[in-house]
């Protein structure tokens, strides 16, 4: 998989309530608020009398939490970041192995945490783009 290109951006800068995070030409994420769980559709019985009653399709949830409009607003940004943040992290490490190619020592600790954070990228199924060398 190749993730939407940036930048992404959270509709109203996070302001709006419909939560959407959007790529250049369409939406990649729409951020839950209020309550959430497991949406399935029920069936009542509507009608004044016995005779007159019809069956009427709804919705219920099983509700297993609610999210307050400030969390969600803070998920959405965070989302509406994550390419830059992926591009910072690519650079990041391409210019610690930089200076570890020109000889220039004690840099291993923060290219091993950039190198397990892009891993988890790859393990996510996320594949290599023009950012650098590598994911």
């Amino acid at each position: 998989m190749t993730p939407t290109p940036g930048p992404w951006k959270a509709c109203n800068g996070g302001e709006c309530s419909c939560f959407i995070v959007s790529g250049a030409d369409y939406p990649v994420a729409k951020v839950v608020c209020g309550k959430w769980g497991d949406d399935y559709p029920a069936l009542r019985l509507v009608g004044p009398t016995s005779l007159e009653q019809k069956v009427e399709a709804y919705m219920e949830q099983i509700t297993y939490g609610e999210i307050d409009p400030a969390e969600a607003k803070a998920n959405a940004l965070l989302i509406a970041a994550a390419p830059r943040m992926r591009e910072a992290l690519v650079r990041i490490r391409n210019g610690v192995l930089g200076l570890a190619s020109a000889g220039i020592v004690g840099h291993a600790a923060t290219i091993a945490i950039c190198e397990e954070a892009l891993a988890g990228l790859e393990n996510e199924g996320l594949k290599p783009n023009s950012i650098g060398t590598g994911l």
